[in-house]
């Protein structure tokens, strides 16, 4: 199931002040708990200080002056020390010197990394060192900042770290002391929803991440700040950096010109007429980086559920997704739409803008419903297919024949400053019910089983009957037998797990020792294992 996340908080309030639109996330999971379209994630590296530096302001003034001898020839003597000689030589007056200027910010700074470039880089010559030092002097009186994050570095090696990210400004410094080495990753002790191979990946964050740094899928990258372009991890959109030479190559770093040491975010550049990514845009105001575009609200841009565009009228059609964390105001994310209709086969993981992907690609106002592939696993894996579902207002569903609108609300989350109520539902074609009566007939026809919808729902679609018993692993719910969840009972991977009705006392779960799981507000539960006393 593929999950938009918005991050580099301050680009968006860059674009909102600006009027742009801006932001992105959507996805429906497979329980219709939520469509997760949104958020802002922190954009930020590590600030090493701050602080500004001048150019050294001056010198000492030397010079001698000489009284005249007799013989009118000139002997050269300190200022205020001439001897008169036997022609009478006036003695001059004492000059009075101008006071030692002391070493400023960036003399310290750009000393201190001279003296780090020579522990740190063995293959830094002299010549490098004098060429460091001049380019040093110059990237210091060029940004205020510069001379504070390298006193306020706490080693050498953070202090080479903030000089390489300079790139451009410090020229010979990445010959001399070479990129920075990427250490092996390891374990956090966590748990991961695959199986990680042994000695070749460990587990960090939810991910089997290689140590090589190879990869087949972004679940064998680092979360959040790489992801996998030709079975290798690159950083990925939005990951923090102080210079473009940590992002991918088809990535630029963007500061906030409002906090330099605060870092920035790599993001795809377009400034040279480069496409941006899915459900992305050019902003040439902005360095020409690839964002979101907001809809809704005040946005002028669609309305929430309905149609939107990317880059105005004359860019791509999209989907008005409302985001959560939009204080009430009705905002959204548009994303990419193509032209498939309502109950036609669409693909989550097709991104392309021809003819074919757009076939299947749902036409704006609807969404792939169905679709669990899961993007962070090898698209090898990548099997499902979805079917096209219109999207609706369930204060005030409207839905084509044989269809329901199937709310997938959710309220506001009193635990945050900000009101995140969000409006969602779609329309989906209900047609049985997960626990029907004893002697009434059959939810769905032979060869098929009753499927969970959502949570809140006690009617469900009829899929295929699949054969996993319950507790047996499986990728999709279609796998199981009966009317089951394909899901995580406690364990780090999925498996069946039999469908409950938490109304019923007791509840009916075959496989002995197992309870109903069910939070409130659940009209559907989960046959998990009873805890252990």
């Amino acid at each position: 199931m593929r999950t938009y996340t918005m991050r580099a908080g301050w680009f968006v309030g860059l674009m909102l002040v600006a009027g742009c639109t801006v932001d992105n996330s959507a996805a429906l999971d497979e329980s219709g708990a939520d469509q997760g379209a949104g958020g802002g994630q922190n954009t930020g590296g590590e600030a090493a200080g701050g602080g500004a530096g001048g150019q050294n302001a001056g010198g000492g003034a030397g010079g001698e002056a000489g009284g005249q001898n007799a013989g009118g020839t000139a002997d050269a003597g300190p200022i205020g020390d001439a001897d008169q000689g036997a022609g009478g030589g006036a003695e001059l007056p004492d000059a009075a010197s101008p006071p030692d200027a002391g070493p400023t910010p960036c003399d310290d700074a750009c000393e201190r990394l001279g003296d780090c470039a020579v522990s740190e880089c063995p293959e830094l010559g002299r010549a490098d060192l004098a060429a460091l030092r001049t380019a040093c002097d110059a990237a210091c009186a060029g940004n205020p900042a510069f001379a504070t994050v390298v006193e306020g570095s706490s080693t050498c090696g953070d202090v080479i770290e903030f000089a390489l990210s300079r790139g451009a400004d410090l020229p010979g410094l990445a010959d001399a002391c070479g990129p920075p080495v990427e250490p092996p990753p390891g374990p956090d002790g966590g748990a991961c929803r695959i199986t990680c191979a042994e000695a070749t990946e460990v587990c960090l964050e939810g991910h089997c991440v290689r140590v090589d740094h190879s990869c087949d899928g972004d679940i064998h990258c680092r979360t959040g700040v790489e992801r996998c372009v030709e079975n290798a991890c690159v950083a990925s959109e939005f990951a923090p950096c102080r210079g473009s030479d940590e992002c991918a190559a088809d990535q630029f770093c963007l500061i906030d010109p409002g906090n330099p040491l605060a870092g920035g975010s790599c993001v795809f550049d377009c400034g040279a007429g480069q496409a941006c990514p899915f459900n992305e845009r050019c902003f040439p105001e902005f360095g020409g980086a690839c964002y979101y575009d907001f809809c809704g609200g005040d946005q002028g841009n669609g309305e929430p559920m309905g149609a939107c565009q990317i880059g105005g009228p004359a860019g791509n059609a999209g989907t008005c997704f409302p985001l959560p964390a939009s204080n009430g105001a009705g905002i959204g994310i548009c994303l990419e739409a193509g032209v498939a209709a309502e109950g036609a086969p669409c693909d989550l993981q097709v991104e392309g803008r021809d003819e074919a992907a757009r076939a299947v690609q749902c036409a704006p106002g609807s969404y792939c419903w169905g679709d669990y592939d899961d993007d962070e696993l090898p698209p090898a894996s990548w099997n499902q297919i979805g079917a096209c579902a219109g999207l609706c207002d369930p204060r005030n569903p409207s839905c084509s024949e044989g269809r329901e609108c199937v709310d997938l609300s959710n309220g506001d989350d009193p635990a945050t400053p900000e009101d995140d109520t969000r409006v969602l539902g779609i329309c989906l074609p209900l047609d049985c019910d997960l626990f029907p009566a004893d002697d009434g007939p059959p939810a769905c026809a032979e060869g098929e089983a009753c499927r969970l919808v959502a949570v809140g729902l006690v009617r469900g679609e009829c899929g295929p009957a699949g054969q996993t018993a319950p507790g047996d692993p499986c990728m999709t719910s279609d796998e199981c037998a009966g009317v089951a969840f394909c899901g995580q009972g406690g364990a780090v991977e999925t498996e069946c797990l039999q469908l409950c009705d938490p109304a019923i006392e007791p509840a009916r779960c075959a496989a002995p020792g197992q309870i109903c799981y069910a939070e409130m507000g659940w009209s559907v539960g989960f046959c998990i294992d009873a805890p252990m006393p």
